[in-house]
């Protein structure tokens, strides 16, 4: 994997435990090494040793740094070695077996080794970043790991795990580009893992199908929307059930998520919604300044803001964070019209007023609006609200916020929002381009899942938006 560990052999001998002989190295211990030498010098050599932090967590190396600074070796050439390692794979650093459920598919070693669960591992890595793990992660070699893991179910574990890192990479890469804090998009990313790990994710269909400009599709098996909604007469839960409960088990409450969605489904400038749009813009790190408001909306949007962080705290942001997680998740995972999964866009229409439109008409093509933070729009078919001019724009997945494939109220069934007619998504349009069809023209309504043919500027850098 490329980074330095001593050559061992494990031996078996008659009448005894397998025993490991391993190089001697000499070096000093890093918990020694840091007390001696300066913070410059300090700083380079745990600069050394987080570059194969990714490598770590796909391994599940919990030791490597050691309880006390010990597992780490600095060579006189100022090379980091790392020297036990028994705490990787399916073991812990005693040799007995990791707790049911923490050696899985699901890499939450990304969080756990930099968080203060893990207080000896948090000292050396709790600076690596979400940019340094989707860099380093980009860099491992799955060839590596195949010719290295013999035992066939601890490889495929391997790839399998490497595959959910390169995920978390490619959306953390997406929204770092894309201006969205840092610390928000390492937040977004550990509810996405924590989503998959608790099964969610595989409860979503595979795809929605229907017929053009229908705004009710059936899943893979016929059912409407899948098990995004309860189904009648079934006893499994739904992803908004299950996402329900996620939240409750993890500082969450969906109620907070309910309660913007009814008022949104209302009206987008009431207060809540407003609180909301400006939540969205810190988390983009744009400035207030940046987006449209509506009369009085900014000062009514910055009380209620307020409001909810009293009455809610932390769960405010966990609530919304993770939703937003949820979102993206049922992007990447569910194939349907106007999602193109490849280059993680979404094709979404919104209608606008002249007034917004400032002068620009029927076939201008490229146009920027400045827009509301969080705007209502429509995926299969337009619908008429505040305007009639119909405008449509590549929208990649990060920028969506709220789909009405979910149901407001867990296990009632319904739309998330105002009804499926206004088959609608949230999502911010600040920066992206549009282009303005006209008034109640409709846009091509029998597209697919590929971007080409939509009928919307595609920028150079969307289109270069690839898995790979």
């Amino acid at each position: 994997m490329g980074v330095d560990v001593p050559e061992s052999r494990i031996y078996e001998t008659r009448g005894a435990r397998p025993t490991k002989l391993a190089v001697y190295v000499e070096g000093e211990p890093l918990r020694d090494y840091l007390a001696r030498v300066s913070a410059a010098e300090a700083e380079a050599v745990l600069g050394r040793l987080r570059a194969g932090f990714a490598t770590d967590c796909l391994l599940g190396n919990w030791d490597v740094v050691g309880l006390n600074l010990d597992n780490i070796l600095v060579g006189k050439d100022g090379r980091v070695w790392r020297i036990d390692n028994g705490g990787a794979l399916g073991f812990r650093a005693q040799g007995g077996a990791k707790p049911a459920g923490a050696w899985t598919k699901y890499p939450t070693e990304l969080w756990s080794m930099r968080g203060p669960g893990n207080p000896s591992a948090a000292r050396a890595f709790s600076a690596v970043s979400m940019a340094e793990i989707s860099r380093q992660t980009r860099t491992i070699d799955p060839a590596a790991i195949t010719a290295a893991a013999t035992d066939g179910a601890t490889r495929e574990l391997l790839l399998a795990r490497l595959g959910e890192m390169r995920r978390v990479a490619i959306k953390a890469s997406d929204m770092l580009v894309d201006g969205w804090r840092a610390d928000y998009v390492d937040d977004l990313c550990r509810h996405i893992v924590g989503i998959r790990k608790a099964g969610i994710s595989d409860a979503m269909p595979h795809r929605l199908d229907q017929a053009p400009g229908d705004v009710q599709p059936v899943d893979e098996t016929g059912r409407m929307f899948g098990r995004l909604r309860t189904q009648s007469g079934s006893q499994e839960k739904s992803v908004t059930s299950l996402m329900a409960d996620y939240l409750a088990a993890n500082g969450g409450d969906w109620q907070i998520v309910r309660d913007w969605a009814g008022e949104q489904s209302g009206h987008s400038w009431l207060k809540t919604p407003s609180a909301v749009k400006l939540w969205y813009a810190e988390k983009l790190g744009r400035a207030e300044g940046d987006f449209f408001w509506y009369g009085h909306k900014l000062q009514e949007g910055q009380s209620r803001l307020a409001e909810l962080r009293g009455a809610h705290g932390a769960k405010l942001d966990t609530s919304l964070t993770a939703h937003h997680a949820l979102v993206q998740e049922i992007l990447g995972n569910v194939s349907f019209r106007f999602n193109d999964q490849e280059r993680r866009l979404v094709r979404i229409i919104r209608t606008e007023s002249a007034e917004a439109l400032k002068g620009r008409r029927k076939g201008a093509r490229g146009v920027e609006i400045k827009r509301g933070a969080n705007e209502s729009g429509s995926i299969f078919r337009p619908t008429s609200v505040g305007g009639a001019n119909t405008t449509v724009q590549i929208t990649p997945h990060e920028r969506v916020t709220g789909v009405y494939f979910l149901e407001r109220r867990p296990g009632r069934g319904g739309s998330m929002f105002a009804g499926d007619r206004e088959n609608e998504f949230t999502f911010i349009g600040v920066g992206l381009k549009c282009d303005v069809l006209g008034v109640r023209v409709d846009p091509p309504l029998d597209g697919g899942t590929d971007a080409a043919g939509w009928g919307a500027t595609l920028t150079p850098e969307a289109n270069a938006r690839k898995l790979n």
